[in-house]
Parts: C-alpha cells; structure tokens; sequence
C-alpha cells in the first residue's frame, strides 16, 4: 500500500511538469463532410508524446509550445497536421480515407499495421469492451468474432466460460486458446478486470499463431491493457448496480399430482401405493426455495495520463455478483498499475502489474439430489415436504433418505478464494539504427484455498459422520524470460523485419488436502476441532518449456506481403527424445487494390487476398506423462507391523510426443465504398495429429489404460465478416457488424474403424457420447425412440440389426452437439449524446441431451416430475410422448435415447446497452470532462424450443469430447445494470 501511495504520488508530480512557453489551445475536430463530430480522435503536439482525445462533442484542450504543431488522427481518417501559430482556437475538418489501414495491431511479439497482416486475425476494441457490463473477460467475443464460439456453459456467477478457435482439435490435452496478457503467457483471465483491457486480437489460423508454436493449436487470444494517454492526468470513475433473475422456470407437479405418480409408479411395479395425500399438508414450490432474485456491483476507479516521454494507468475495481441460486456469490478485487517511460532516445523501460482477489461461494450442481445436486434437487423434490422438520432439522425425501435442496444449499460451506499476480517487466533499446532489443521477464502466481463444513446436526449425512470438515490449498508460481532482437531494414520498394528470440518458461505447484470427521458442533469449523482425521496429502509438480523462435516479414511496392516464421519448442513434458517440436509456417498476401488496373478505384478501396499454411502445437497434459510414476499407500504388513510401501501406477512412454495442427487458411478482405462496407471471408482447413489419448492396454502390461500418440481430428470451415457503417451524419451515426461462420469436425483416425471410446456419463444409465472414425466429436450415443406404445405404455426402441432383441447392439448415433452456423449480429446507433447497442447471437444445428428429464419425465422413482407427466400413459389405447409410471423402470424406458435429445438452436438477444452523454457545458460547471449514463440488459429474450432452462449449456465444462449435456446445471440468468461513467 505504501509503494502504491509513492507510485501515484510520483505520477501526479510528472504529470506536472509543463514549460512556462507553453500555449493553452481548444478546438473541435468535425468531419469535412457532413460536420460530425468526432469523439476520441487523438490530438498530439508535433515530434511528442503529449497529447489528449476528443471529448464527446469532439472537443480538445491541450497545451502547445510556442512555435508548435498538432498532428490529429482518427481511425477512418486522413491524418491532418496544423501550426498554432499564436493561436488559442483551433476547429478542424478532416476527411475520410484508407487511415484504418494504418492502424496498428498487436501480433505475436510485435505489432503491424492493418493493411499488412497475412494471417487470419479479428481484433475487438476497448470502446466494445466499455459498452457491455460484463464479470468475465471472454463474455465480449461471444457473437463478435467470425469462427469464435463461446458457451457459457453455467449460469454459476463467475464460472468459467469455454472458448473454441474454429472446433476443437484434442480429445483430451486441452482445446482453450492460449491468453496472452501483455506478452504474458497465462493460464486463465479469471482476474482481470475487462475495464482494464486496450484490445483483444485473436489469432486464428496458423501464420498468426505459429509464433507461439507449442501452445497454439488451439489459437491465441492477445490481451492489451491500458497504457494511459500523454496529457493531463485523467482520473475516470465507474460505478453500476443491477439486479438478476432466472430466464425461466419449468412447470412441475403439485403435491396431489406427485402423490398420484408415487401410487401409479408403484401399483404398475406390482405393488401398494405407498403415499396417503391425507398425511401431507406441504405444497412446497422448490424452484421458489431455490431461485432468488440476485444483485450485482461494480466499482471501479483509474488514473492515467504521462507527459514528454512517460505514461502510466492505475486502476483499481471490486465487482460483486450474486447468484440466482441462493448463497452462490462471485466477488472480484483488483489493482493493475501500467507504467512506461523512455528514460532517454531509444531505451525504454517499463511494466505492467496486475494483483487479484478472487472468491466463490459454490452450491453444488450437475448432480442428482442424493448426490448434494441442487438444480435437480429443486426440480426432484417432493412436494410434500416443507423445508425444516419442528427440531430445526432439514427434511428428507419420506421414501428415500435424501436431503432437500435448501439444505444442500445452506448447509454445507464451501467457500473459494484465489490471490494472484500477474506482471511483466521489461526494457527495450535501439542498439543499432532500426536494430532493438527487447528483454522481458513476467510472472503468474496464484495461492488457492479452500474450505468446507458440513455441521454434525443440521442434515441427515451430517449427522452420519458427525460432521465433514474439508481444507485445500494449491498454489503455482511461473516465471518466463524472453530476449528478442528485431530489426527493420528498407532498401527502394523492399521493406523488412526481422525477429529472433529466444524464450525459457518454469513453472513450480504445490497442494495440500485435509479431512477431518467427528465435530462436536457447528462453532468451530476448523479441522483442529473434528475427532476423526481422515486423509492428510501433499503433492507438488513442475514443467518447463525452452523455445527459440524467429520471424521475417517482407513488403514490396506496398502490395506483395510475406511472412514467414518458426519456432522450435522443447518441453519436459515429453520422453527424451522428443521433447522438441518445430512449428514453422508462411503467410503471402497481395494487395490488388494497389494494382494499376485498381489503383483509384471509386468503389474499391482496398482489397487483399490472403493465403498461408502452417503447424502449431499442444502440450496441455500431465506433468510426468511420459514417465512410469508411483503411488504411495502401498504399505504392508511385515511381521506384524505396517510399513510404507509405493507402487507402479501409470505405464512409462518415452516416445511421447507433441500433438500437432496443420492448418492452410485461404482468406480476402475488401473494403468498398469510402471504407463504408468491410468484408473478410476465410476457408481453413486444418488436422491435428498425434492426438494424445488416454486409451485402454492390455492387462498383461500391468496397467489398465496410459497415454499415447494415436489418431486424428480433422475441422474445416468457413468464416464471414461483415461491418458496415449505414449512416454518418451530424445527429446520427449508426453502424452494424454481422459474422456468420461454418466448423466440420470429423474423426479421422484412433486406431482403427472398430476403435471406440465413451464418454459422458450419465448415473445408472451408462455413457452417452461415442468416439468413433467418421463421428464428429460430441456424438450423441443410444437407441432410437419410436414413441410410447399405446397397448403397453412403454417406449418401443428400434431393433437395428433386427435380431428380435433390444440390447446394446441397437444403439447408434442420435445427435450431434456441434452446431452448424454460429452467427452474430450487433447494431450501434448514436444519437445526438444518446447511444444504443444491440447484440444478436444465433446457434443452428446443434443438439443438446436433456438428461435432466431423464430424472423428471424418467417415469421409475419417487422423485417429483414436470407437469407434462400429468399426460402419460395410464389406459390402453392413450396416445402420448410419457411412458407409464412404473416404479424400477422394467424396460428401461428412461434409458438414454432420442427421447431426450433436443434441438438446441437457438436465437438469444445477447446485450442490449442504451447510454446517454451528458452534454459538455453542463459538465464545465463541475469541472468534469464527461458524463454518461447507461443501463443494460443480458440475455433479455430467447427463441428456442429447447425445454430445459436454457440450450447453451455443458454439464462437463469445456470437455470436447463430451458436450451439450444438461444435467441439473446452473441456469443462465437474465441481469439488469444501470450505471454511471465519469472522467475529471
């Protein structure tokens, strides 16, 4: 806390110093032709780094030497340098042209301008970062990037969302694009606060990735923070609240109806009803237990700014976010502080630093209600009982000793908190002209803990152990070096630069685990006071990478572009002697607008055809996979004694090696009209071999299954982009961006046509996801429904091989998890200070298992139903989709089958944000700069036929093998935000 009051003390002092020469000057920045204003146009004093924004009226304030000039910029425009001469009012008219082609864009170890990227890029700005409340960073590509999908896959607060960069490429090593936050390599980004972030590129195929090699098959997600603007200091204050509630609720049995269900099920197994509605008076609504309507916070409050040759950002954020399901909460502290500054000609030198504190309070979900779920629970339950029993204990099931939800809600205890740093420190300077060299060194460290208590009183498996008391910690430091020189040469018409680097990375964990049982009462919750010592563990892991990697990129006459790259990647990971990788590619483009025969064109302003191919890679598995490890707890008895022992417990593989990708990517990118349409279209095609799998052995090895090199996976795909800006006038601005992408992922190879492997689980029903050669990942696997039998009242299966019987041999693939358009549209209109943003987002052709119906139209236990079950079968001759009520279930009618697959296409109103600005002359009065005002809505409304609470849903997170599944997952939300935005 001191080193942050000297820090920001220190700024506030170098943001000072001003010469006694200098000439205050205001202004207003319009464009030539219609006279709009332009807000956030950058105005800088000619061979400086002072400069400032325009405000939303397009205004500027600076201060100017005597005898100075302002050099204006704005992406869209020509870039227009004036002299003061003397002056103190300067108004600006700029015009539109090719500028955005300048800009620049973060690439792999280095930026590059627009117009000279050759790889598959898409890039997302902070102004799209401000305009949507959002807890996790990855929320802001969901419908915004062509070939991104997103699934927030649980409505838990602060959850972690899954991101895929065109399919998914392993079975088992991991298929998240690799974050790099400031050049920082990190594992997550639960801690950053999105309000930080400058931009987001991500790279999607390999010409961009490659330089990245070991970690990129799966595409790299680049995270540029706030480096501050030179200028006066700026101080911005963010503060919102909103409140959220379940999108929906599912209609369920009332207490007659279940008592009802309980009856029938029995009688049709043979047997007496076993319920009398007369000795119940509960008609409790679990879901109304369950839910709640829940509030959210976010504070958040910077200072940044620089003057001559320095810039530095500090910020600091707290969000808050309370679940729908109560006692789940999401909290989040940060405090980033960015500094820069050119301690003389050519040497740089600066950092970027950013500590967190992030906690959950967790409810369990994903479960059946035996097994503490409290989604199934709410909807399982019967109604009949109420919540606590007269001596403050919660109630059971009357037929079958399972806990109601609120008590697995309330409790247990089971709380999360993370502390982590994430920094860089680097200096950079010119050895030679046009030669830099750049050393850096970044951490990311991070110390979880986590407890948890059941009381020995409140619950009936409480009261079985006399208490549970759970204690977890896990902590990793990494730290990564990296050295690289670049140099840039020109000679005529031929442009060049060159990159070598050469880069060492180490990481070092740690865990602990204890349980105690036997608590005299709920008043002490540490483990010192449980009778009962469990289990006690350590454990602790290492890996390391060391890498070299290059790259020349190659410019002639403005219009033939090349770049070609390589890296070389070794990792402990790996036997020995394949511990190192080589992932090369190359990048062509030809810039046809440059071309005579287009050169001037009225229409085309610019287009590119892109063309490049490349390999990258993935290590994403255990530590020591290729070693034979052994497990302790092995011990023996000796004469009477009990001595320690060790045995072998995974197979050795000295052949291990690197997954691999090769992706070719066929690409353009035009702009017509004054830059008023932009257009990029890409092909890509990309197979990833050497899958490492974890397949089954031979019993003679002593090993039932070990990980191996073995198979491959093939994606293909199209990707569109279109941005269009519709209108551009003095009151009004309104622009669209629409993406729509295709992904075909196929199975090539796992060791033959009759090699399969399961997955996807579902208790006492079996896997319901198969792997096989022709498949796609995230088949769905089981029998064919063909509807209830109206003589019978059970399901009739198909008999595929027509044998007469019903058996395993039936099951074929029923559905596909993978969707077959992603599409995304958003809508910005302005309005005088008045601003609306609308975003669509579409998923086609994907389906979903419903298991949670499997438990609540399944027709085979005591626990409550949906209200649909009011029509199943009961009488010979009823026509219906609901088998009988049969308690045991004889036939399996609740067996995994397209009964329970669902389409999950769906069209979501994704985000809509209306914001105001207040004017400028009002705020004069107060001395604040700007003001605005905006309230928002996220998931507001949904087109779908899917019947669970919501189709964008993984039981299994972000496994690539088995998805789409819903079994009692937390439900998404829909959240209300009014909040408030201030810069002084």
């Amino acid at each position: 806390m001191r080193f942050s009051v000297i820090f920001i003390s220190f700024m506030f002092l170098l943001s000072g110093v001003l010469t006694g020469q200098d000439r205050q000057v205001r202004g207003l920045i319009t464009d030539a032709t219609d006279g709009t204003p332009l807000i956030g146009a950058t105005v800088m004093v000619a061979e400086t780094t002072t400069g400032t924004v325009t405000d939303f009226n397009g205004e500027f304030d600076i201060r100017v030497p005597e005898g100075g000039s302002l050099v204006v910029s704005y992406l869209g425009y020509d870039n227009y340098t004036v002299a003061v001469d003397g002056r103190t009012t300067i108004d600006i008219e700029m015009s539109s042209t090719a500028a955005m082609l300048e800009e620049l864009v973060v690439v792999g170890y280095g930026t590059k301008q627009r117009k000279d990227i050759t790889g598959a890029v898409t890039s997302v700005e902070a102004k799209d970062l401000e305009k949507k409340p959002i807890t996790r960073l990855e929320n802001i590509l969901q419908g915004q990037a062509a070939g991104v999908q997103v699934n927030q896959f649980s409505g838990a607060p602060g959850n972690s969302i899954s991101v895929r960069i065109r399919g998914a490429t392993s079975l088992s090593a991991g298929n998240e694009p690799l974050y790099v936050i400031d050049g920082v390599p990190v594992l997550n980004t639960e801690g950053i606060n999105p309000a930080d972030v400058e931009s987001l590129e991500v790279l999607k195929d390999a010409s961009a990735s490659a330089i990245y090699g070991a970690r990129a098959a799966n595409g790299v997600v680049l995270i540029t923070t706030k480096k501050g603007v030179p200028g006066k200091p700026k101080i911005s204050l963010s503060t919102s609240v909103g409140f959220s509630q379940i999108t929906k609720t599912l209609d369920l049995l009332d207490a007659a109806g279940y008592v009802d269900l309980v009856n029938e099920s029995y009688v049709n197994a043979g047997q007496a009803p076993v319920l009398d509605g007369a000795d119940f008076t509960e008609d409790t609504d679990w879901q109304d237990e369950v839910y709640r309507n829940a509030t959210t916070t976010n504070h958040q409050l910077s200072l940044s700014g620089g003057n001559g040759k320095t810039r530095y950002f500090v910020s600091g954020s707290q969000q808050r976010q309370e679940g729908v399901v109560r006692e789940s909460d999401f909290q989040r502290t940060g405090l980033r502080v960015n500094f820069s500054t050119e301690l003389k000609p050519g040497f740089e030198l600066g950092t970027t630093m950013n500590l967190s504190r992030v906690s959950f309070n967790s409810v369990p979900d994903n479960n059946r209600v035996n097994q503490g779920g409290v989604i199934l629970g709410a909807l399982s339950s019967p109604p009949i009982i109420g919540i606590l029993n007269e001596d403050g204990t919660y109630t059971t099931n009357p037929l079958q000793a399972w806990e109601n939800p609120v008590a697995n809600i309330i409790a247990p205890q089971d709380q999360s908190a993370t502390n982590r740093i994430v920094g860089n420190l680097y200096a950079a300077f010119d050895v030679l002209p046009g030669l830099r060299f750049k050393t850096s060194f970044g951490i990311e460290a991070y110390a979880n803990k986590n407890d948890y208590f059941l009381d020995p009183f409140s619950t009936q498996f409480g009261r079985s152990l006399q208490g549970i008391g759970i204690a977890s910690t896990n902590q990793e430091m990494i730290w990564l070096t990296e050295n690289t020189l670049t140099y840039d040469y020109s000679a005529g018409a031929h442009a060049f630069t060159f990159l070598g680097g050469i880069t060492a990375q180490e990481s070092a964990y740690e865990s602990t685990y204890a349980r105690a049982e036997g608590f005299p009462n709920g008043a002490v919750t540490t483990l010192n006071a449980g009778s009962r010592k469990i289990d006690a563990s350590t454990g602790a892991s290492q890996w390391a990478l060391f890498s070299y990697l290059g790259r020349v990129s190659y410019k002639f006459q403005e219009k033939y572009l090349a770049d070609v790259s390589f890296r070389a990647d070794g990792s402990s990971r790996f036997g020995a002697g394949n511990r190192f990788a080589y992932f090369p590619s190359v990048s062509l483009g030809w810039r046809v607008s440059e071309e005579g025969f287009l050169k001037g064109n009225d229409a085309i302003n610019d287009l590119k055809i892109r063309v490049s191919a490349g390999m990258t890679g993935n290590q994403n598995i255990g530590d020591f996979a290729s070693y034979g490890l052994f497990a302790t707890g092995a011990n023996y008895n000796f004469n009477g004694q009990i001595f320690p022992g060790t045995r072998p417990s995974t197979i050795s593989n000295e052949n291990l090696r690197w997954e691999t990708t090769s992706q070719v990517n066929i690409g353009f990118d035009l702009a017509l009209f004054d830059f008023r349409a932009n257009l990029t279209m890409d092909y890509y095609l990309k197979n990833t071999s050497d899958l490492l799998v974890n397949v089954d052995l031979p019993r003679s090895t002593g090993f039932g299954s070990g990980i191996q090199n073995l198979g491959e996976v093939r994606n293909q795909g199209l990707e569109f982009s279109l941005k269009t800006y519709n209108v551009r006038g003095k009151k009004v601005d309104w622009s669209t961006n629409f993406n729509a992408s295709t992904n075909s992922n196929e199975v090539i190879n796992i060791g033959g046509p009759d090699k399969v492997i399961f997955a996807g689980g579902i208790p006492e029903r079996g896997d319901a996801v198969i792997v096989r050669e022709g498949l796609p990942l995230g088949s769905f696997f089981g029998w064919v429904s063909e509807g209830v039998s109206p003589v019978t009242g059970d399901i009739v299966f198909s008999d595929l091989n027509d044998d007469g019987i019903i058996d395993d041999e039936d099951r074929t693939v029923i559905g596909d998890a993978n969707p077959d358009v992603l599409l995304g549209l958003n809508n910005s209109i302005t309005i005088g200070g008045l601003s609306l943003d609308v975003l669509f987002q579409a998923t086609i052709g994907n389906d979903v298992l419903n298991a949670t119906r499997i438990e609540t139209e399944g027709m085979f236990t005591v626990n409550n139903a949906l209200a649909t079950t009011a029509t199943r079968w009961q009488n010979e001759g009823d026509i219906t989709r609901i088998p009988r009520a049969v308690f045991g279930d004889p036939n399996q009618n609740s067996r995994i089958s397209s009964r329970f697959i669902e389409d999950g296409s769906h069209l979501r109103l994704r985000n809509v944000t209306l914001s105001y600005n207040l004017p400028t002359e009002l705020l004069s009065r107060f001395k604040v700069q700007t003001m605005s005002v905006y309230f928002s809505g996220q998931n507001l409304w949904i087109l779908s036929d899917y019947s669970g609470y919501d189709p964008e849903v993984n039981r299994d997170g972000g496994s690539a093998i088995s998805q789409g599944i819903d079994y009692g997952t937390y439900p998404q939300s829909k959240i209300f935000t009014g909040g408030l935005k201030l810069e002084f």
